[in-house]
């Protein structure tokens, strides 16, 4: 298990209930440089979605649970029973920035002011 400091990507806060409910439904992917984080949140669908995600589950401190891959449309994904948060990206965001099990992400670097109502 890797134990590395990751600088996370830069992110957007799903805070609101209909933002963390559509999620990146209907939305144009994000650049790989870009993930939304969805707090308090450990499994999320791709329903609606038109193409598919990488899915980055967190525990409650920031660090690497899990893992998902260019997860298609039309599925549902679980974090595990260690997640606390999701990060949704783009699907090859994962391995653009390195991101393993086991990193720790500096969120509130990753998140520079950006919030979604």
């Amino acid at each position: 298990m890797n134990t590395q400091m990751r600088t996370a990507p830069d992110m957007v806060l799903a805070c609101g209930f209909w933002t963390r409910f559509k999620g990146l439904m209907f939305a144009a992917p994000l650049p790989r440089s870009q993930a939304l984080l969805i707090p308090h949140c450990t499994s999320v669908h791709t329903c609606f979605m038109r193409y598919a995600l990488d899915l980055v589950s967190l525990d409650e401190s920031g660090r690497v649970v899990k893992l998902a891959r260019n997860v298609p449309p039309w599925r549902m994904a679980w974090g595990g029973s260690k997640a606390f948060h999701t990060l949704e990206m783009a699907a090859g965001g994962i391995d653009h920035h390195g991101i393993e099990v086991g990193d720790a992400m500096a969120i509130e670097a990753g998140l520079r002011g950006h919030h979604a109502a």
